[in-house]
């Protein structure tokens, strides 16, 4: 799943030292649940919120959305 990529992807970035990132991501629904406020009930909750945690680290972080386009 493209959230739990996320996740995986950002906590290694940090574990390697990096201190500016540009996330790019083709799905703009897991950009727009990341960015915003969850649901207590949903179901990616907790992973939203370590997501959410790793970006309020001390480093620069961009995350954006790309259209993928196709031939």
């Amino acid at each position: 799943m493209v959230i739990h990529d996320m996740f995986h992807g950002l906590r290694l970035t940090w574990e390697t030292g990096f201190s500016m990132i540009i996330y790019f991501s083709n799905s703009l629904l897991m950009v727009k649940l990341v960015s915003k406020r969850v649901c207590h009930h949903h179901m990616f909750k907790s992973l939203v919120g370590l997501i959410n945690n790793l970006e309020m680290k001390g480093w620069d972080y961009l995350m954006c959305n790309i259209k993928v386009l196709t031939l």
